[in-house]
């Protein structure tokens, strides 16, 4: 299974620290939160994305998805808290063709997962960047089938 990510060189600590308070304060958690994930960041243009490895649930029956499933969220490096984070699959086989919520992306680009039908932003402002994380992983287990 191949990464997205794995074509791009993670931020080292020195450029880490450069990225705003907001991002530091948010990737700390998620190192906090989950610390077997495997947590890397990356530069995307005006966006950090965060590479992680999530445990979802899996049902028996389902073989879309993996038990520890790549997944990206990209921050707004401008506009972040007040934008929210977007949801992407860090698999490159990522099985699209049966999974809805997928909102469109250039060929060759990640997988964007739809997490919400109003706005994320407004969803966004009343949680945190762990809340949205276990929402992608209610997602997935739910698209298990």
């Amino acid at each position: 299974m191949g990464q997205f990510s794995r074509s791009k060189n993670p931020l080292t600590s020195a450029e880490e620290s450069g990225l705003s308070l907001e991002i530091k304060d948010s990737l700390a958690l998620l190192r906090h939160t989950y610390p077997s994930s495997n947590i890397r960041c990356y530069n995307y243009d005006d966006e950090v994305a965060i590479a992680m490895d999530l445990k979802i649930a899996k049902p028996n029956r389902a073989v879309l998805f993996n038990k520890i499933e790549p997944v990206l969220l990209k921050l707004n490096k401008k506009n972040y808290p007040f934008t929210a984070p977007k949801f992407y699959s860090d698999r490159t086989d990522f099985p699209s063709e049966n999974i809805p919520h997928i909102n469109p992306v250039t060929e060759g680009q990640p997988y964007w997962i739809c997490l919400f039908r109003g706005s994320a932003d407004d969803w966004y402002a009343q949680d945190n960047i762990v809340d949205a994380v276990e929402r992608l992983r209610t997602w997935l287990s739910d698209s298990c089938g």
